[in-house]
């Protein structure tokens, strides 16, 4: 048995200290009447508390507390059946504080709920602090920045770094979004735009430096540009470019690497194999 409480919230004053008596809606596009029950069988139906009806009366006060399945497996009871009536009234009760408005009556803490979204975001800080502390090579600090967005001009690389660590307490799936191999095109547009290999006009349209060649209005935009296949030629002067100015000491980068590593894979893929000969 997973049972959960949840405690509905006074939004509107009023109800601070006073109840609000309800009955179930009519969906106004379907004229049908809403219980909460429409998802459950006729077997189901027959197993519930109560089955509700026009004139069924819920009554709601402030911090009420409800006691429901937390899982399919539970056994319904009478608070689940308030509950469901209660969720379907959605312009008078919202489902969490985050989504609650003025004029909501009440919202509904889910205590339970919120405890785990708690744990699984610390979860998220302590893995993304870790990726960032043991797994990052210095050199590639300036990179999480730039891809987190955190400004990088005339910034001491502690500051960079304090960021950084900031992010990954504040908001950490951005930063584990870093790590994602998906996400090594955008990291590599945005360090073309710091590095002036590409350039952005009229505020957000990118194009290649000193050029007529548009790549896209966004960096989404750019990034499906580059995976063409026609646009290859121009990723690997790019990487080139950008490896020079990133790299001004060595020969090659990783991100250089990595680029000619696709086109490579993606000619290769369009390549027939030699001395092939169509039957007759």
């Amino acid at each position: 048995m997973t049972k959960r409480t949840v405690v509905f919230m006074a939004v509107n004053e009023k109800y601070r200290d006073r109840s609000w008596i309800t009955y179930p809606l009519v969906d106004a596009s379907t004229n049908k009447l809403l219980t909460g029950q429409e998802h459950l069988s006729e077997q189901e139906l027959k197993k519930e508390p109560f089955i509700v009806k026009e004139d069924t009366q819920v009554i709601v006060s402030n911090r009420m507390a409800l006691t429901i399945c937390g899982s399919p497996e539970d056994k319904r009871t009478k608070d689940d059946v308030i509950y469901g009536i209660l969720m379907t009234q959605d312009i008078f009760v919202a489902p969490s504080f985050a989504t609650a408005s003025p004029e909501h009556l009440f919202y509904v803490l889910d205590q339970d709920k919120v405890a785990d979204e708690e744990l699984k975001k610390t979860d998220k800080i302590y893995i993304a602090l870790h990726k960032v502390k043991e797994e990052l090579p210095e050199n590639r600090f300036i990179d999480v920045a730039m891809f987190l967005d955190l400004a990088v001009t005339n910034k001491s690389m502690s500051t960079i770094r304090a960021d950084i660590y900031r992010t990954c307490s504040q908001t950490p799936e951005k930063v584990l979004a870093y790590f994602n191999p998906e996400n090594k095109w955008r990291i590599f547009i945005k360090k073309c735009l710091y590095y002036n290999v590409l350039e952005r006009r009229a505020g957000k349209n990118i194009y290649a430096k000193g050029t007529d060649l548009f790549l896209g209005a966004s960096i989404d935009e750019a990034v499906n540009f580059i995976q063409q296949q026609r646009n290859l030629d121009y990723l690997d002067g790019w990487a080139s470019q950008l490896d020079r100015k990133e790299n001004p000491q060595k020969e090659t980068s990783d991100i250089s690497t990595q680029a000619n590593d696709l086109v490579k894979d993606n000619v290769t893929k369009e390549k027939k194999p030699r001395g092939f000969k169509a039957e007759k």
